[in-house]
């Protein structure tokens, strides 16, 4: 396999992670090939963001100098398995020009932009400028790129410890994406804005990145009421919920209005365990045995 004309063996990881990330810069994400297309798009921007995160913590974490040459080898492997995919897919977008179409949605072209620029801004960089942009036709294609890209990935987290989905290092580098892509950005257009709640949007869009559909509802939680949470690990099917529970046909008096600004830190909450920091009104709840 070779990387721009240069024998993988040879390449630093650095620059074969630059490389393999610049290849995903071909996706086209625009709403015009419809909506089908538009949810591969987004679940590729997804594990984009993914893999910046990952290579964000083996880089400051580690660092190619503290990895074995059997971790690298790995690690060259994989990227460079991604950046070949990636090329193959493109290559054979070529061969057809892709049907437009005018069902495609501006809240899945939103969110891949979101995916992409938070990515971008990881890795402090720009998009490509003039590239050749493609869009697969064949769905089932698609889906293959999709999962053998997060079959990569995930092996990626598993070469190091502190790139594991589930190191605090990994986490907070998941908070801080859920913290930028819950927020709307100057030059998104209106409609994007008012329409179905981001967070919900975003729990669809990342059932490829397991840890940020984590922290996302906690996220999103700090960023309406203006608590201050910081390193609430979840493992397992561990949940925590950060709201009062009113229990359907609860006819009570109204829940009582917070007084007062929430402060949490260092919660671990694994296997079966359920927290929620809040009242409950009426009965049990989904937390409750």
């Amino acid at each position: 396999m070779e990387i721009a004309g240069v024998v993988i063996g040879g390449v630093s990881l650095a620059t074969l992670f630059e490389v393999c990330m610049k290849c995903f810069d071909y996706i086209d994400t625009g709403r015009q090939y419809g909506k089908d297309y538009q949810r591969f798009a987004l679940s590729m921007r997804s594990l984009e963001l993914r893999l910046s995160r990952w290579w964000d913590i083996a880089r400051l974490g580690a660092g190619e100098a503290h990895m074995s040459e059997d971790e690298k080898n790995l690690i060259k492997d994989l990227l460079g398995e991604i950046q070949s995919d990636l090329e193959d897919a493109q290559k054979r977008a070529h061969k057809y020009k892709p049907t437009l179409t005018d069902d495609g949605s501006i809240w899945l072209e939103t969110l891949a932009n979101r995916f992409q620029r938070q990515a971008n801004i990881r890795q402090r960089r720009t998009p490509l400028g003039k590239v050749v942009r493609w869009a697969l036709r064949d769905q089932m294609k698609c889906r293959r790129l999709i999962e053998n890209t997060d079959n990569a990935v995930g092996q990626l987290e598993g070469v190091l410890p502190q790139t594991a989905p589930g190191s605090q290092l990994t986490h907070q580098a998941a908070v801080e994406d859920a913290q930028q892509l819950i927020q709307p950005t100057e030059t998104e257009e209106p409609a994007a804005a008012n329409a179905t709640p981001v967070v919900e949007n975003l729990r669809d869009a990342t059932e490829n990145d397991r840890v940020l559909q984590q922290v996302l509802e906690i996220v999103a939680k700090q960023a309406s009421s203006g608590d201050e949470i910081r390193n609430i690990f979840t493992s397992g099917k561990a949940r925590v919920e950060l709201d009062d529970f009113v229990a359907s046909g609860y006819t009570g008096p109204a829940p009582a209005e917070r007084q007062h600004r929430r402060v949490l830190q260092d919660v671990n909450t694994s296997g079966e365990g359920r927290l929620r920091v809040g009242k409950t009104y009426g009965g049990k709840g989904v937390f409750d045995d």
